[in-house]
């Protein structure tokens, strides 16, 4: 009688009716068995999700921080390149254009591969670019290296930061939310003197040398967003199964098939996944959200004008005191103070959501009525201490207002939908900081100083709080129809 141990190579017996199979073989089927994601039925909110914060919080901080940093490039390189200060300044504001604007496409791109190969990709584009502007010897491969490549490695850095904090938090969400929003304002306080001294020791070649080495660390933040498999993935995947053309699905980077009778979930080929990433492009841009989600369609033309007034101020504040004959270094200090009190903001307005002080709805009408006031106190205060008093306020408004947007754009959408909308938020943000950092200068030439421009932004500004108060109205009157369907299927129904 033959030994199965006679063999060279080991076998081993699954049961009496099944086949001999290598242990090789057997290894490798336990360890693909090993290998299958485990799903669960809902977000952590803790565990890995903390070190996911800190990830995130430094991609926001580099992310939102640079390209405030930028203004401090344009007289070196107006000079190195001699060209004129409109074209530079057009290459130095790109970087948060595109941040925002790319909205869309980042979110389709974190839904459809995922958030950690987006935000090593964003870290990877944005160091890229700066070390391209670090060897520019023409302003086309400046406006490239300084401004194209890195807008879009923030875009795609910033957008997955918040979605896979959404997919780590669920109760804790505002709080997580709020905490890497900080990033921003902490970003736009310390990297600029820090900034400035690379550019007085080392010239603009050499800042920029080094912004590209600190721009590299936001793909250590992107590494640090390991996926998270949750069972309203598996729920999103069954919604595609009677699609004929596209039995294919992608979700956080992973590629699946869906059969119709057993709901198996096995890796599609390379193949099939290049055409899957074609065909669903589309349907990841959430195109419907603005025929079949009122809220949402609503949010957008608030965050539109408000980001109007963000930008115009962030922009022409300085200008405005160094109009009034108020130094440059202690206009400089205008725009510290309102970043001072944008953190005082958002922490007030973590604590505020996390204890449920107010619903996340009234405390937006809250800070754009303040922001408002501001705006509007601003032209009759033509002095420093007026001036520094009104930023502070200002800051602290937009603190409480702008990390509120993704908290109520999950509201309204979902958390599936959320990576789209998230582009789209941003990128009706990004439209409003572009026409409010423009239309102000024209205003400015026009008038020939910033009382009246600054009269209209605040005018601006007061347009978001009437829409704001005109939501509820709107709500009452689409669960008014959305009753009156019901009623009428109700009728119809045999």
């Amino acid at each position: 009688m033959t030994s199965y141990f006679e063999d060279s190579k080991p076998h081993i017996r699954m049961s009496a009716l099944q086949p001999l199979i290598h242990e090789d073989e057997f290894r490798v089927k336990m360890h693909k068995v090993e290998r299958r994601p485990q799903y669960l039925h809902q977000p952590p909110d803790g565990g890995w999700g903390w070190v996911v914060i800190c990830g995130s919080f430094m991609c926001m901080y580099i992310s939102f921080g640079i390209p405030r940093t930028l203004g401090i490039f344009v007289t070196p390189l107006v000079d190195n390149f001699e060209s004129n200060t409109g074209t530079i300044g057009w290459i130095v504001s790109m970087p948060m254009t595109l941040l925002l604007t790319t909205g869309p496409i980042a979110g389709a791109l974190c839904k459809k591969y995922g958030c950690r190969p987006m935000g090593i990709l964003g870290g990877v584009l944005a160091g890229s670019g700066f070390l391209i502007a670090y060897s520019a010897n023409n302003v086309f491969f400046l406006a490239i290296g300084l401004g194209i490549l890195p807008g879009m490695g923030f875009g795609l850095a910033s957008t997955a930061s918040v979605v896979i904090i959404s997919r780590y938090f669920e109760n804790l969400f505002v709080l997580a939310n709020g905490i890497i929003y900080l990033g921003g304002p902490i970003g736009y306080l310390s990297l600029p003197p820090i900034t400035q001294l690379f550019l007085q020791m080392y010239e603009w070649r050499g800042a920029a040398l080094i912004l590209s080495g600190v721009t590299l660390h936001i793909a250590v933040g992107g590494a640090l967003m390991r996926p998270l498999h949750l069972a309203r993935d598996l729920k999103e995947i069954n919604l595609h199964e009677d699609d004929e053309n596209d039995k294919s699905y992608i979700h956080d980077g992973q590629s699946f098939n869906c059969e119709n009778k057993n709901h198996k979930i096995k890796k599609l080929s390379k193949s099939k996944r290049v055409r899957s990433i074609f065909r669903g492009f589309v349907r990841h841009l959430e195109l419907r959200l603005f025929c079949e989600n009122t809220m949402f369609t609503i949010l957008l033309p608030v965050i539109l004008l408000s980001g109007f007034a963000y930008e115009a101020w962030l922009i022409y504040v300085t200008p405005q005191a160094e109009e009034l004959q108020i130094s440059a270094t202690m206009s400089a200090i205008l725009l510290s103070s309102t970043g001072v009190g944008a953190i005082t903001g958002r922490l007030s307005q973590i604590a505020i959501l996390h204890w449920k002080i107010m619903s996340s709805y009234t405390l937006l009408g809250f800070g754009t009525v303040v922001a408002w006031l501001s705006l509007m106190m601003d032209p009759l205060f033509q002095d420093f201490v007026g001036l520094l008093t009104f930023s502070i306020t200002y800051g602290l408004a937009t603190g409480i207002m702008m990390p509120l947007g993704p908290v109520l754009v999950r509201d309204y959408v979902g958390m599936n939908k959320l990576p789209a909308a998230l582009g789209w938020f941003n990128l009706v943000r990004g439209t409003g900081a572009l026409l409010g950092g423009s239309i102000t200068g024209v205003l400015h030439d026009y008038y020939g100083g910033y009382y009246k421009p600054f009269i209209v932004v605040g005018m601006v500004q007061f347009m978001a709080v009437l829409m704001l108060f005109f939501k509820p109205c709107i709500q009452l009157c689409v669960e008014g129809k959305a009753r009156w369907r019901t009623e009428k299927e109700r009728e119809l129904a045999p």
